[in-house]
């Protein structure tokens, strides 16, 4: 017979709870292999290192934000991306707006949305210019997802993979 149970936190000599890995706003876990968390604004914020502080006993990330390094405290941000119907048709304006000058709004959202997995080179140019169809389907099929959790009374956090 094996009993099996999960530690979440540990003590310190002075019975200090710490915890054993990062949450984030809402309390989620944040697993250490994860690469991107959101601001409020749904904006992909990308992560280099998670690290404790002992002087403020909170998580770390070591992040960039606009190109610029900083270290940012894991639970001021998201593990899920916020959504709501104001943001689906705010990332569809932006997406339409951005498209008008590079004639491809698919791009313009899915970049935004973090959903372009590696198909930019190091000079943000994307490397499927000849696959619309695929772009295209990634954005529509995004959108519907979102919209549809959204009729479902999820529409708190966009639960979709990064």
């Amino acid at each position: 017979m094996g009993e099996h149970f999960i530690v979440d936190n540990s003590m310190t000599p002075d019975w200090e709870l710490v915890p054993l890995g990062p949450v984030d706003k809402e309390g989620n876990r944040v697993p250490l292999d994860t690469e991107v968390l959101y601001d409020e604004d749904g904006y992909v914020i990308k992560v280099e290192s998670y690290r404790f502080s002992t002087w403020s006993k909170r998580w770390t990330a070591d992040v960039y934000i606009a190109d610029q390094g900083m270290e940012v405290y894991v639970d001021s941000y998201y593990l899920l991306r916020p959504d709501s119907y104001e943001r689906v048709l705010k990332d569809l304006y932006e997406a339409v707006q951005q498209g008008a000058r590079s004639g491809r709004p698919y791009c313009a959202y899915n970049v935004a949305r973090g959903l372009c997995h590696g198909h930019e080179d190091k000079d943000g140019k994307c490397k499927l210019v000849g696959f619309a169809d695929t772009c295209t389907l990634t954005m529509t099929s995004d959108i519907w997802n979102r919209v549809e959790r959204l009729c479902k009374g999820d529409g708190a956090k966009d639960r979709s993979e990064k």
